[in-house]
């Protein structure tokens, strides 16, 4: 039997026909018991950590967001006059108004077409619903991953753990970013700087800490404060560190938290917890942003997944962490204040196409909710072996599809810290 494809991304809609694949599931004459892999969500929950914007639609393409910064503090003595000799001086405080601007993005989500044979014929029974769980699954980490490579473009500052000679780029170039890597924080800028970051590397207690610093004294970022998140108890006054199950697990041998312990603490039992300095809380995600550096310098952001393809493989057709993502030398933590940037509340679709009236205009939808649609165009071939289309009269047809409009503001970037570190998952027992 052979394996079937990977999922495709970023095709162009509209390019191609794609069948449903029965080879992706078991037909009955095999007799086999259908199991399922238990699914835990990949990434963390970005929208969390951010704040929201309403979009108001009817006037234009792009919106802008106003923020009101406070006067800075432009002395450290204050040495008023005498009362009684000498007339007073005065301040003249005036606050500025800043602005950024939000534009609005979309992007489609499908299934394979379904038709009714399999389903009646196969050991196929629910797989279409199953299908419609994995298209919302799947959607719900392109936002993540959009949010995720927002915030990391246009960040106005990095951090390179042990970087030689500037450990925080805090002029590094901004944009949207792109697939091909020239826009944004591009490969050849990434490459340019990890190159040069020496040992360890790693995202120790001291890296971090220095991130913090530079956050709060240089930045001035403000942490989380009580009402900035959804659930607050756990970040009030603090800032959140964003890492991996990885990284978050090497912290536990930090040789900083190993040579300034409590003399009863014991490291195995009792060792790191997630505080750090009682002005750091960590939340862990996985599938972390992950930097692949090749032999000859290239930069590249490898899938974190794949599928076994070896048919003599005892795991063969499941789904597998990648060799490139797996063997990445460098990985991206974020160190997070508070309202940094907001997720855009794009509201509802033109009034035109959401009301009542005829089938085809009452269904736009652009929320991200999966539905299974029949209104599909079925390839044909006729007497000459030509391909021609109908459509689907007969109701053979079904697939599942998804239409999201999304966006996010920066409002404040300086108020997360991308942090590049080397991978490590050796034990070290002194202060680098």
């Amino acid at each position: 039997m052979a394996l079937p494809s990977l999922p495709a991304t970023d095709v162009l809609a509209c390019q191609s026909w794609t069948p449903q694949q029965l080879n992706l599931y078991n037909a009955l004459p095999l007799w086999m018991i259908e199991r399922e892999q238990q699914f835990r969500k990949k990434y963390g929950n970005w929208k969390q950590l951010f704040g929201t914007l309403k979009w108001e639609p009817n006037k234009g393409p792009l919106g802008r967001g106003v923020v009101t910064e406070p006067p800075p503090t432009l002395r450290q003595f204050a040495f008023p006059q005498a009362l009684d000799t000498t007339c007073a001086t005065r301040d003249l405080i005036q606050f500025r108004e800043r602005t950024f601007d939000i534009a609005l993005y979309h992007h489609k989500f499908e299934s394979p077409t379904f038709q009714w044979l399999p389903s009646f014929n196969d050991f196929i029974e629910k797989k279409v619903m199953k299908n419609l769980d994995f298209v919302m699954q799947w959607q719900e980490d392109y936002q993540a991953q959009y949010y995720r490579g927002f915030m990391f473009h246009q960040s106005p500052a990095v951090m390179f753990c042990d970087h030689k000679t500037l450990p925080i780029d805090d002029l590094a170039p901004v944009g949207n970013g792109n697939a091909a890597g020239t826009s944004g924080k591009s490969n050849a800028y990434l490459g340019s700087k990890v190159v040069d970051m020496l040992a360890p590397g790693n995202l120790s207690i001291k890296n971090i800490m220095f991130g913090y610093n530079y956050l709060n004294e240089d930045a001035l970022a403000v942490p989380y404060q009580s009402g900035t998140t959804k659930d607050d108890s756990f970040m009030n006054d603090k800032y959140l560190l964003m890492t991996s199950n990885e990284a978050y697990a090497g912290l536990m041998n930090d040789p900083f938290l190993k040579e300034m312990k409590n003399c009863d603490m014991n490291v195995v039992t009792d060792g790191f917890k997630g505080s750090i300095g009682g002005v750091i809380t960590s939340k862990l995600h996985s599938n972390p942003l992950r930097i692949l550096r090749a032999a000859d310098g290239t930069i590249s952001f490898p899938a974190p997944e794949s599928i076994q393809e070896n048919p003599a493989a005892a795991n063969y057709g499941q789904t597998v962490r990648s060799c490139e993502y797996r063997n990445a030398q460098f990985e991206v933590a974020f160190l997070c204040g508070a309202k940094g940037y907001s997720i855009v509340d794009v509201g509802a679709p033109p009034g035109d196409f959401t009301g009542s009236g005829p089938d085809r205009i009452s269904r736009l939808q652009w929320n991200g909710r999966p539905r299974i649609t029949d209104r599909i165009n079925i390839p044909c071939t006729d007497g000459s072996g030509g391909t021609f289309y109908e459509p689907n009269a007969y109701d053979e047809f079904l697939k599942i599809i998804s239409y999201m409009v999304m966006g996010a503001a920066a409002e404040t970037t300086r108020n997360v810290l991308p942090i590049i570190f080397k991978r490590s998952r050796g034990i070290t027992t002194s202060i680098v």
